[in-house]
């Protein structure tokens, strides 16, 4: 639990700095990988990261800007997989 709105912009900060590094790792070519054929491909994860925020975020007082489908993955690297850069407002 957050007990100022500080706290969580800190939290916030770190774990998208995280989050993008590991984005940045991915290439248009493994985004189709598969673990096996019954999990999610590594582009439909990265995807899901990138749409969820925004119903992580439904039952707060913070909206955030982030695509409102999370079906018909990229298939290739686009500006969207960029966590850092997404804007938080109250």
């Amino acid at each position: 639990m957050y007990q100022t709105l500080n706290g969580f912009f800190k939290s916030w900060e770190f774990e998208a700095n995280c989050t993008q590094k590991l984005l940045n790792t991915l290439t248009d070519e493994s985004l189709k990988q598969e673990i096996t054929s019954e999990n999610w491909t590594l582009g439909r994860v990265a995807w899901h990261m990138v749409t969820a925020i925004r119903i992580i975020t439904s039952n707060t007082s913070l909206t955030f800007d982030a695509p409102t489908k999370d079906y018909s993955v990229p298939t290739r690297l686009y500006k969207e997989i960029n966590y850092k850069k997404r804007d938080i407002t109250k």
